[in-house]
């Protein structure tokens, strides 16, 4: 008899991570869950990512009432489903207060959490909640292991969704320069790094004409917003490239403009030097200086612990300096120190 598995997603990177657990630890089983277009693949969706998606704030008061039923939604399922197993996938807030909801209901239901809450970023407030809801922990980077050990959760790592995806990976040979532009999946990223990152490609259009300049888009819904912030600056030269086109995109770019996330650990799996941007309200800044408990905003250098990829975070967060750390970048491309921070990551990521 097929094992009953339910997955509760919440986001597309959520989506994405979901597919490949699916695939590597239930592959004969019988899937349910919310979830995206890759997961709709393999299941039917009860409730799509882009009903439950949002981020903190204002948007999150909001949509309590919603989430709320949401809630309700998926309990109800579980109950008549009744899984083998729940896995809840990132969407850290819903998803520990729904783990709470779900062992009210069944205290017997088994809960997994892949990719929890990054808890080594904003504290260990939250631990007691995962060890009181949650009965196991899956994390996808190796380091989060010891960090939960630590604080008296067993968490196991068996592997990375990057890690397989870029192991293999190999640069081809680049006959014209070419950057790539990340400004970030959400809306909300969006309205933050355009204002940065376009007057920045517009520079580079200017300065190095022969530099191919491509912008990601996470969703075809972006390119109006874009293309509004490119006639804006009016940068002429330019293409999109879609999420699903980054992959191969990768192995032709020269250097990358990026917000912080997952990208950079994709972008230094895939030996591209970059330089890493963000701003947020300056009252938002000092709160979460308060709370962060890290040195680096970007993955790769916290996972090596050094500066890898230059960072530009708040302060003299303007296109006229993220411009010249950019410069700096293209008129001396450090490949030995890509190549070998390659390697290493790689070397730890596949412990």
């Amino acid at each position: 008899m097929k094992q009953k598995i339910y997955y509760v997603i919440g986001e597309q990177s959520g989506d994405q991570l979901a597919f490949w657990h699916s695939n590597k630890h239930w592959p004969d089983a019988e899937l349910f869950g919310t979830g995206g277009p890759l997961m709709q693949q393999k299941m039917s969706i009860d409730i799509q990512i882009n009903e439950l998606a949002c981020i903190g704030g204002i948007q999150l008061l909001n949509r309590i009432p919603t989430l709320y039923a949401q809630q309700k939604k998926i309990l109800s399922r579980i109950a008549e489903v009744e899984p083998d197993h729940v896995i809840l996938v990132n969407f850290s807030s819903f998803n520990l207060s729904l783990a709470r909801k779900i062992k009210a209901q069944n205290s017997e239901q088994k809960i997994t959490f892949f990719s929890p809450p990054q808890l080594w970023i904003w504290g260990a407030q939250r631990v007691k909640k995962i060890k009181k809801y949650i009965d196991s922990v899956e994390v996808i980077f190796p380091f989060e292991v010891a960090w939960y050990k630590k604080h008296g959760v067993r968490a196991v790592y068996h592997g990375s969704p990057l890690f397989d995806r870029y192991k293999d990976f190999k640069k081809k040979e680049v006959f014209q320069p070419s950057i790539l532009c990340l400004p970030g999946s959400r809306h909300q990223e969006l309205a933050k790094t355009l204002p940065l990152f376009i007057p920045v490609l517009k520079k580079i259009e200017t300065e190095y004409p022969q530099m191919k300049i491509n912008i990601a888009v996470a969703q075809d819904g972006f390119v109006p917003l874009i293309e509004e912030a490119c006639q804006k600056e009016n940068l002429k030269k330019y293409s999109f490239v879609k999420h699903d086109d980054l992959y191969e995109t990768f192995k032709i770019t020269t250097i990358a403009l990026t917000k912080p996330g997952t990208n950079t650990l994709e972008l230094a799996f895939a030996g591209i030097p970059a330089v890493v941007v963000y701003k947020m309200a300056w009252p938002l800044y000092f709160l979460a200086r308060l709370l962060i408990r890290i040195p680096f905003s970007a993955l790769p250098n916290l996972i090596l612990k050094q500066e890898l990829l230059p960072e530009i975070i708040q302060w003299n967060c303007n296109p006229n300096h993220i411009f010249e750390v950019v410069k700096k970048q293209i008129d001396n491309p450090e490949e030995t120190r890509m190549n070998a921070a390659q390697q290493t990551l790689k070397t730890i990521f596949k412990s």
